[in-house]
């Protein structure tokens, strides 16, 4: 049982990625944040889209609390931002991990909206009317993915321009209704007393600060002969004002430049995690492959020259060239079939005389050259470009090849 992949949950975790670099800083981001949700998500839908959905449950309430305790651990005392940034990250991809595998994949974007949520209000409200947009977007594309049409109908002409306005105007329209809606919003709700915790009044100036002068000595014990100094200080200034050590800094040009940072970063972390996954399912179906030819080529002479006629038909398959059912090997051996290949044909005549002829007993020299045969048969077709090699590449054998050799 496969499930569907984690492609669609892309698009908004993105999004939010960018929300949280507004409240966490770009190590806590790139480690706790981004790896966490990767982390909840890929596990999470990995064991649901198999049909393991307790062991899913199992597994994302587990990653919550390891995340979130190991962020705590690690950052100390003044890991709280991180920790609650973890926490929800972690948590919410893998319910949105978990909600993709059942029958109503759309709803991912209910838990997407509950993830944007509380970005937002750990600290990230100040950039919300574009962070909406944004989002529009991304919950647009996402429901563009899980829809009924495959990447080649959405590539044509006649949907991708109608594709694209409709992703461009959801980001528009939410960007304008946030806009409307902000000057409608109250205060934000703090806690009672939060000023008086911290110890500052940020409305009411500081006291003035006085200097208590030093106590005059009485007439009688100042002596005569004492010269008065010829330099006074200047009295003590009323609000002394500390010297200034750093210089004023814009935050908008700070939020900025943070902004387009964290999100190449994520962009450039996000490219190399693709690229890794891509790497390592084309090496396990390489390994896929090799296992098979050696348990093909093994057994009795009988069973490897069948197994050598199993190995072509598996191979045609990858490599986008399927035998029909019809072309059994007695079909495949004659002159006149369509498929006038040599190493074929020569395959085909070799194990049609052992399929259907239960007295036969080949050789291991009739083994060798079937399989000698097979190889050559069974390669990619000349010319074929390298596109079409890496997606062949990515394709491993049929589960059941090593029963059907044995049941023929």
């Amino acid at each position: 049982m496969t499930g569907r992949p984690a492609w669609p949950l892309v698009p908004t975790l993105l999004v939010t990625w960018v929300a949280f670099g507004q409240v966490v800083s770009l190590s806590g981001l790139a480690i706790w944040v981004v790896g966490g949700s990767l982390l909840g998500a890929l596990g999470v839908s990995s064991f649901a889209g198999a049909g393991r959905r307790g062991l899913a449950v199992v597994t994302m309430v587990l990653l919550t609390g390891g995340v979130a305790f190991l962020a705590r651990t690690v950052g100390g005392d003044s890991a709280g931002p991180i920790t609650r940034a973890s926490l929800m990250a972690t948590g919410v991809a893998g319910a949105m991990g978990l909600i993709l595998q059942t029958r109503y994949p759309a709803a991912v974007l209910a838990a997407a909206v509950v993830l944007l949520g509380g970005a937002t209000g750990l600290g990230a409200a100040g950039r919300a009317p574009w962070l909406i947009g944004a989002w529009a977007v991304a919950a647009a594309a996402t429901l563009a993915m899980l829809g009924p049409y495959s990447r080649a109908d959405l590539r044509a002409r006649r949907r991708l321009v109608p594709l694209v306005v409709s992703l461009v105007a959801a980001g528009l329209a939410a960007v304008v209704v946030i806009g409307a809606a902000t000057p409608a919003l109250r205060s934000p709700w703090t806690i009672p007393g939060a000023a008086d915790v911290t110890g500052e009044d940020q409305t009411s100036p500081p006291p003035p600060t006085t200097t208590a002068e030093p106590p005059t000595a009485p007439p009688s014990a100042v002596p005569t002969s004492a010269t008065p100094p010829t330099t006074t200080a200047p009295p003590p200034s009323a609000v002394p004002t500390p010297p200034s050590t750093v210089d004023p800094v814009d935050r908008d040009t700070v939020d900025a430049t943070s902004i387009v940072v964290v999100s190449a970063l994520i962009l450039v972390l996000l490219v190399l995690l693709l690229v890794a996954v891509a790497v390592l399912r084309r090496l396990l179906a390489w390994l896929r492959w090799r296992r098979l030819r050696r348990r093909l080529g093994t057994g009795s002479p009988r069973d490897r020259v069948v197994g050598a006629w199993t190995w072509v038909r598996l191979r045609r398959v990858r490599y986008d060239e399927p035998l029909p059912v019809s072309a059994s090997p007695d079909v495949a051996s004659t002159a006149r079939s369509p498929y006038a290949d040599r190493a074929l044909q020569d395959v085909a005549q070799r194990a049609a005389r052992v399929a259907y002829d239960s007295a036969s007993a080949p050789s291991d020299a009739d083994a060798e050259a079937a399989w000698s045969a097979a190889l050559v048969a069974g390669s990619a077709p000349d010319g074929a470009g390298a596109r079409s090699r890496w997606r062949w590449a990515a394709r491993p054998p049929v589960r059941d090849a090593a029963s059907d050799r044995r049941s023929r």
